[in-house]
């Protein structure tokens, strides 16, 4: 099964790299006998919702970065990013925190009220994170927390979602990408839908994608079949080349139903419009060796040599180097690949 992760780079640096204007006490220069305005008020509530952005896309990395650290060598991811360094991510974390916590007293009702959840997270952050154990609870816990934040956060559910996947409870996962992928195909209809700000690509193809590698995981062919159609028909192809994967998933299906001219169509296209993947694809397709048994049939041997030859004509090597892949990470490139 092969997975497109769910969002592009945010150019977050380390804590080192980038002063955080949310550190320190942002309250510090007022004294006691300040005056809340209504200008005032509307400045600090803007503040307070920023910092809870801010800190809501911290919590999502390292919640990122945790259960990333748990997934199985069988499933194979296409990033265009590492996770997060997570003592790093931490030490930011913490510096919002104490930014806009520092002092409550004597603020404005609102802006007591836009500071809920900022205790809980510096209770997170300061817990025993970086101990090898439990690391798929803490990616829940951060990824819970983010939503509190900011309950928007679309990719904080796909990665909820691996969590309940991971964890055997597939109807939750799958209740979760496809609620997302409704939600966000309402807004795409009412003219307000999102992209992903690195591919400009649709976030419900994301949602789409994860569904889909779910029923493939269930062996929900046929459902998996149906969702991989319309990521194809959905032009994300087109947008960033990474969502070529769902050419490749889509064969994979088609062998396993018997659909098998569908499947040999759908890796001729893949190899023919995308040349640029072709290593890459090669790479993976060399290490599913049930993939490869699927194609293993009398017939195919002189069709995927002439429309695939650099994977499939005799003395063709791209396939075999899929043997030493466990683990791939792309690099962080602009338009490299896609990463949640």
């Amino acid at each position: 099964m092969l997975e497109l992760q769910e969002l592009a780079p945010f150019g977050l640096g380390t804590a080192d790299e980038e002063a955080d204007p949310f550190a320190g006490d942002l309250f510090a220069d007022l004294d006691e006998e300040f005056y809340w305005g209504e200008e005032q008020e509307a400045q600090l509530a803007q503040m307070l919702v920023e910092g809870r952005e801010r800190l809501a896309e911290v919590l999502y990395q390292l919640g990122r970065a945790y259960i990333l650290l748990t997934v199985h060598p069988a499933f194979f991811r296409i990033l265009s990013k590492e996770p997060v360094p997570i003592p790093e991510f931490r030490v930011r974390g913490k510096a919002i925190v104490d930014g806009v916590s520092a002092s409550e007293e004597g603020l404005p009702d609102e802006s007591r009220r836009l500071m809920q959840g900022f205790t809980e997270a510096r209770e997170l952050l300061d817990g025993e994170l970086d101990s090898d154990d439990d690391n798929l609870e803490k990616g829940r816990k951060l990824l819970e927390e983010c939503l509190l934040l900011d309950p928007s956060l679309p990719r904080a559910r796909i990665w909820l979602g691996h969590y309940y996947w991971q964890k055997g409870e597939w109807e939750i996962a799958e209740r979760l990408f496809r609620n997302l992928w409704r939600r966000l195909h309402e807004q795409a209809r009412s003219g307000a839908e999102p992209l992903d700000p690195g591919t400009h690509v649709p976030l419900r193809i994301y949602a789409l994608e994860h569904l889909g590698n779910l029923f493939l995981a269930q062996d929900q062919q046929y459902k998996a079949l149906r969702v991989f159609r319309l990521i194809i028909a959905s032009g994300a192809m087109g947008i960033h080349a990474n969502f070529s994967t769902a050419l490749l998933n889509f064969a994979y299906a088609c062998l396993q139903v018997g659909a098998d001219n569908d499947g040999i169509d759908a890796l001729a296209r893949l190899y023919a419009e995308f040349p640029s993947k072709r290593s890459e694809m090669g790479r993976i397709i060399g290490l599913r060796r049930d993939f490869l048994r699927l194609l293993d049939q009398p017939g195919f041997a002189g069709r995927l040599g002439r429309d695939c030859p650099e994977w499939f004509a005799p003395g063709a090597r791209l396939l075999e180097h899929g043997q030493e892949i466990s683990f791939q990470f792309l690099s962080k490139e602009p338009g490299s690949g896609t990463e949640a």
